[in-house]
């Protein structure tokens, strides 16, 4: 079995900007929040960071939080719903309804990406960076079949994980011949294949790999973004060409 050469200890510091919503359903109300203080404090020993909550009717109400990039969209709602149900059980056993939502959210919207990618790739086609850049202009993906904006489902959940991925090259230079920029592309595809990630949109650029996805819903970004960068090592032949700085950001779906 080939060892992991990106892993939680040669990518300490990736850029992350993790933001999420929970949406859950009160069948008795609480008038305030009391229970919030508490919540917080207990969800920072899980990687989560609870910011606010906010009641929007009678029955509903969104908590907004933050996390580490290594815990996954299935283990915030089951730490936060067994802590929250834990907090009131003394009042209301029986307070939450079964029915919630998890959605990513944050600055980075589908116009944000589209407008990004847009201007890379005009600049890849131009050579205004270098006219070697020409070469990447055929590493595109874009599949508008696939709609991030609709939720997947999970254990009757309802939930939105997509992920803006980039992986920086060494020094932010690609150094791959054209062979081993093919072996990338075909990996990259090939894992979102195998992990059945929705991949919407995807490029290899002089600089970067970028590419626009849903995850599972048992993975965690950090999961993801290793995962991707091993196997395309991997295909490589174990040859690092990706630095340890890599990006992981949420991507807030228009509902």
């Amino acid at each position: 079995m080939n060892a992991p050469i990106y892993t939680k200890r040669t990518c300490p510091h990736p850029t992350t900007q993790l933001h999420w919503n929970y949406s859950i359903t009160w069948q008795t109300t609480p008038v305030e929040p009391m229970w919030l203080a508490e919540l917080q404090k207990h969800c920072v020993v899980d990687g989560i960071l609870v910011r606010d909550y906010q009641l929007l009717d009678p029955t509903h109400g969104v908590i907004m939080l933050d996390s580490r990039a290594s815990v996954s969209p299935h283990s915030i709602v089951q730490r936060l719903r067994g802590r929250l149900q834990a907090l009131l059980r003394q009042w209301n056993p029986k307070a939450l309804a079964a029915e919630d939502e998890f959605r990513c959210t944050g600055t980075i919207t589908r116009q944000v990406i589209e407008g990004f990618i847009l201007q890379q790739r005009i600049q890849s086609a131009t050579g205004v960076n270098d006219p070697g850049d020409r070469r990447f202009a055929e590493y595109c993906w874009d599949d508008p079949t696939i709609d991030l904006n609709r939720p997947s489902l999970s254990q009757n959940k309802h939930f939105w994980y997509n992920l803006h991925l980039v992986f920086p090259f060494v020094e932010l230079e690609c150094n791959l011949d054209d062979a081993e920029l093919a072996l990338v592309w075909q990996t990259l595809k090939n894992v979102s294949q195998r992990k059945q990630h929705w991949l919407r949109q995807a490029e290899i650029q002089s600089e970067y790999v970028h590419a626009w996805l849903r995850g599972q819903w048992t993975e965690s970004p950090e999961e993801i973004a290793l995962t991707y960068l091993n196997e395309i090592a991997f295909s490589l032949g174990k040859r690092k060409a990706f630095g340890c700085n890599y990006l992981v950001a949420t991507e807030s779906p228009t509902i």
